[in-house]
């Protein structure tokens, strides 16, 4: 019989979690590579979410910055000019992480 944790989905805070550390891996590597920025629009589609969701995360990830716990967001860059976002890491920050159920 599965584990019901492996039946339940992900609250929509850890889907938001997995999604920001997704984001910030997906552009941090597309950046290394010599890739153009993305646009909001395209990054919206690649997440399947909308534009205001893609907003919303950079603003989050931007305010963190604020908190004095947040000291590992210091490798972080992140800039938007009109539609393009541009996020790396020179960290470890580097990777998506994987949580397991119960760390969700």
């Amino acid at each position: 019989m599965p584990d019901a944790a492996a039946l339940t989905p992900p609250s929509p805070a850890a889907a938001r979690l997995a999604r920001i550390v997704s984001l910030v891996a997906e552009l941090t590597r597309r950046e290394r590579e010599g890739h153009a920025p993305p646009t909001i629009a395209e990054l919206a589609r690649s997440f399947n979410v909308d534009e205001a969701a893609i907003a919303l995360d950079v603003r989050t990830l931007t305010q963190l910055g604020d908190h004095a716990d947040a000291e590992w967001l210091l490798s972080l860059s992140v800039w938007q000019e009109r539609d393009r976002l541009s996020i790396s890491s020179a960290g470890p920050f580097r990777r998506p992480i994987r949580l397991t159920p119960e760390e969700m």
